[in-house]
């Protein structure tokens, strides 16, 4: 290859020679070839004054070559939560560095942003937000923080300012009979000293070091050379979690690492079961471990959402809130028609459409970033479609019921999984914690949080039967604040997460409002979503409604988390590759064997390793950076296989 001052000379005088000899070889041929070699000599001759003028000399190239860089990839992405949106945002990143166009469209059949991530208003006032899903984010969540940071998001350590005048402890464990652990104010050197003598030194300690080593190992995944990664399970295993940490339940984990029984069960089982709806027996290491890593948590003012909403806008991406794609079909080339639905009207992830002051609401949500919501009926059968190079599955498989055409698509289907089905209640009420409901004496007052474990001889349940005898995972009191229609009187809002519907009458023993029913061990304490009782069940809500016990009241079930089992694999990051021909050799989105980004991705397999906003975000990340590195490489090689004079040269 020809470079430096006297490449353009060079050229110049080879192009001359060819013009010289080809006009003496047509002396003696056919006409065509004096047509070639004019055609050459007038490209020689401009080229020849562009070089005495001073200009850059462009090598010859194919103009269709244009039609390539010019040609932006069309990308659709199926889910709008942390993964989606974390895909549209790095995307349009990696996109302006490589400085090649693109075009993105987010669908998602909810009206908002956010996925799992979403808020309600307490009161039905907009100012008073509470997180209904994913409620923190911890300061070692690399892609969060520096999201919050790009878009000037303030952040909040979501503790009450009121909370240090709140009678009770701070945080306590309980078994469904007595509380283990409390923790009086927030860390303190004295709560550490009391954690240790109760436990020992050696378990905490131990704990802390393998839940370091743990995070610390999974942080190789934002960098260089693991990231990106192209197989999930292998990333996990060149970075040491599979099979040692992945593989094993947290139970299992610890006690390798000499983590005693008791401190295992007590302290770290009631991290799993608030976090993840799992006891360590079923749960695996890694995940344990997660649940463990609190430093620095933190949300988002006005809602996490905020964040991924904001990660949208900076994208530019189009947003197709409340449309349902039901179909992709192989489209001519390397790229793929979407067939999508109208289903509701879009609004943003502020939580303002069922909550009511003073009332009961509820809803059901599908497992994950694009959930389905009950509230959101079709208005109507007609389908609309729109083609595109290259597509990214940014919700659980199982939850999208998309028709593939043909059924052959896919080159892998990912398995089905199950999902924690998770009924979380807030409530506001005038009341603190009854003592007597957790056998405290009523001059104790009871705790503000309150986790939950299972006692000694009761064995680990798995799936529905996780909770055990405490019957509820964990109640938190969120805040103080002043209700709009009791002059301005102060309340306090809870939030209890349940493996079944928390009932009326679980909520007056709760509160002590009732103390002369259900007085029974273990009875009244949850509803189980009988048919039959459905009525009464309304009944009790309303009757604790109207007596002003409780102010406000919102219901939400989430499909919230899989069920973190033990594995040695993942699923694919990649699921099918685009064809070979049609709109990938005309300059949109593939090359051969679909080797440029095109293709259908899938990020759902982080949500078997590590389930949380960041992880989610990390995958939607990873995604991004393996679309457009193959779409750079596509255009590259297509320029290669174009150009007169060789590869061009990219930023």
């Amino acid at each position: 290859t020809l470079k430096g001052p006297n490449y353009c000379c060079l050229e110049t005088v080879l192009l001359a020679a060819i013009y010289t000899y080809l006009s003496l070889a047509s002396r003696s041929t056919q006409a065509p070839v004096m047509r070639l070699s004019s055609a050459l000599l007038a490209i020689t001759a401009r080229e020849a004054l562009r070089v005495v003028a001073g200009e850059e000399q462009v090598p010859f190239t194919d103009t269709t070559n244009n039609e390539h860089v010019d040609t932006p990839l069309d990308v659709a992405i199926i889910g709008a939560g942390a993964a989606g949106s974390s895909s549209a945002y790095h995307l349009a990143q990696f996109a302006r560095e490589a400085d090649v166009p693109i075009n993105i469209t987010l669908f998602d059949r909810n009206p908002y942003i956010g996925g799992r991530s979403t808020t309600v208003n307490v009161y039905d006032d907009p100012t008073e937000p509470v997180e209904l899903g994913a409620s923190i984010f911890v300061e070692v969540n690399q892609i969060l923080l520096n999201a919050t940071r790009a878009f000037n998001l303030s952040t909040t350590d979501d503790d009450d300012e009121d909370s240090s005048i709140i009678p009770g402890a701070a945080l306590a464990i309980w078994d469904g009979n007595t509380f283990l652990y409390q923790q009086t104010t927030a860390k303190t050197w004295w709560e550490t000293a009391k954690l240790l003598w109760k436990y020992g030194p050696l378990s905490p300690l131990r704990t802390h070091s393998l839940q370091k080593s743990t995070i610390t190992s999974f942080l190789h995944l934002y960098s260089s050379p693991h990231f990106p990664f192209e197989s999930l399970t292998s990333a996990a295993a060149q970075v040491g979690l599979l099979p040692a940490a992945t593989n094993v339940t947290g139970e299992d984990y610890l006690r390798a690492h000499g983590v005693g029984e008791k401190f295992a069960r007590e302290v770290v089982q009631a991290a799993t079961r608030v976090n993840y709806a799992q006891n360590l027996r079923w749960i695996h290491g890694v995940e344990a471990m997660v649940c463990l890593a609190a430093e620095g948590a933190m949300a988002v003012k006005g809602g996490n959402w905020r964040v991924f909403d904001a990660m949208v806008g900076d994208a530019g991406a189009g947003r197709m809130l409340g449309w349902e794609v039901v179909g992709v079909e192989e489209g001519r080339g390397d790229g793929y028609t979407v067939r999508f639905r109208e289903v509701g009207a879009a609004v943003d992830g502020s939580g303002e459409d069922s909550s009511l002051p003073s009332s009961s609401s509820s809803e059901v949500d599908d497992d994950d970033e694009e959930s389905d919501s009950t509230q959101l009926q079709p208005q109507h059968q007609h389908h609309q479609s729109q083609d595109f190079d290259t597509i990214i599955l940014a919700a659980p498989y199982q939850s999208l019921n998309l028709t593939l055409t043909p059924s052959t698509l896919l080159t892998h289907t990912p398995s089905p999984i199950p999902y924690v089905s998770l009924h979380v209640t807030l409530f506001t009420t005038p009341h603190l914690l009854s003592p007597t409901f957790f056998n405290l004496s009523p001059n104790d007052p009871a705790p503000r949080t309150i986790l939950t474990t299972l006692p000694p001889h009761e064995e680990p349940g798995q799936g529905n039967s996780s909770c055990g005898s405490p019957g509820f995972f964990s109640i938190s009191l969120i805040r103080s604040l002043r209700s709009p229609g009791k002059r301005g009187r102060k309340e306090y809002l809870y939030k209890i997460f349940s493996p079944e519907r928390v009932s009326g009458e679980f909520l007056s023993r709760l509160l002590g409002v009732d103390e002369g029913e259900g007085e029974g061990e273990g009875e009244g304490r949850l509803d189980h979503g009988k048919e039959e009782e459905e009525e009464e069940e309304e009944e009790e809500e309303e009757e604790v409604l109207n007596q002003g016990h409780i102010t406000w009241l919102h219901r939400k079930l989430w499909h919230s988390y899989p069920y973190e089992t033990p594995r040695d694999a993942f699923e694919p990051i990649r699921l099918s590759r685009g064809g070979s021909s049609g709109k990938g050799e005309e300059g949109g989105g593939g090359g051969s064997g679909g080797g440029s980004g095109s293709g259908i991705w899938y990020t759902g397999g982080m949500e078997s390793f590590i389930s949380t906003m960041e992880t989610n975000a990390l995958m939607g990340r990873n995604v991004a950076r393996l679309v457009v590195d193959e779409w750079v490489a596509g255009l590259s090689e297509r320029d290669g296989g174009l150009s007169f004079w060789g590869e061009r040269e990219r930023k």
